[in-house]
C-alpha cells in the first residue's frame, strides 16, 4: 500500500487473508487498514474504467436524490465546505479646506477621492456529507444542497486535507470541500471526471 495501488493480484492476497483468519471487517479496520485498501481498489477500478466493486458501509444517511444513470463511488462524511467570498470597500481621502461660518458651523469645500478596494477571502459555508458518483459532486447539509457535474468543473486542486474545485461559469468562484483523505478525493475526482 506504500504506492497508493492496489493490483488484483495483491487485492485476492488480502481477500483469502480475511476469509482464512476469520476476522470481521471491524477487527480489521481498527486503525483504518480496511478502508485504505477499499479506496485503492475503487481507484484502481475508476482507472480501468469499471464501477467500484465492495465498498464500504459508510456509516451515514446519504438522502441525495441521485439519477437513475448515476452510481454512488464514495461519500466523505464531517466535510467542511468553504466558499471564495470578495468585499468591496472604498479607500481614499477627502481633499479641501474648512471656512468656519458660525460658532460651531464649518463649510467644507473639495471633494471625496477615494478607489475601490476589492478583497478575497475563503470563508466557512457549513459541514455535511459530500458524495462522489459516476457523473456528479454532491454536498448536503442542514442549509446547502447542491451537486456538480463532474463536465462543469473546469479546474480542480487537490489539498493535503481536501478538494478545491473552479465551476465553469463567468462567476465562479473557488470552492473547498475540507475532509479527511484529500489525496483520495482529488484523484478519484478527477479520474471520475475523465471517465464522461
Amino acid at each position: 500500500m506504500q504506492d497508493n495501488v492496489l493490483s488484483r493480484d495483491e487485492e485476492k492476497i488480502l481477500d483469502d487473508f480475511i476469509s482464512k483468519t476469520g476476522y470481521s471487517g471491524d477487527d480489521l479496520n481498527e486503525y483504518g487498514g480496511v478502508t485504505r485498501i477499499l479506496k485503492a481498489s475503487a481507484l484502481r477500478q475508476i482507472l480501468n474504467g469499471e464501477k467500484p466493486e465492495n465498498l464500504p458501509d459508510f456509516h451515514m444517511p446519504i438522502h441525495f436524490n441521485f439519477q437513475k444513470s448515476e452510481d454512488l463511488i464514495w461519500a466523505f462524511s464531517n466535510v467542511d465546505y468553504y466558499k471564495e467570498i470578495s468585499r468591496r470597500s472604498y479607500q481614499g481621502g477627502h481633499q479641501g479646506f474648512s471656512v468656519r461660518v458660525a460658532k460651531g458651523l464649518y463649510y467644507r469645500t473639495g471633494a471625496f477621492k477615494g478607489h475601490p478596494v476589492e478583497e478575497t477571502s475563503m470563508e466557512y459555508q457549513d459541514t455535511g456529507v459530500m458524495a462522489l458518483t459516476t457523473k456528479h459532486i454532491y454536498f448536503g447539509s442542514y442549509d446547502k444542497i447542491f451537486r456538480v457535474r463532474y463536465n462543469k468543473i473546469v479546474a480542480f486542486t487537490p489539498y493535503e486535507d481536501g478538494l478545491g474545485i473552479m465551476k465553469d461559469t463567468q462567476r465562479a468562484k473557488p470552492m473547498v470541500f475540507k475532509l479527511d483523505d484529500g489525496w483520495f478525493a482529488y484523484n478519484l475526482a478527477i479520474n471520475l471526471a475523465q471517465q464522461l
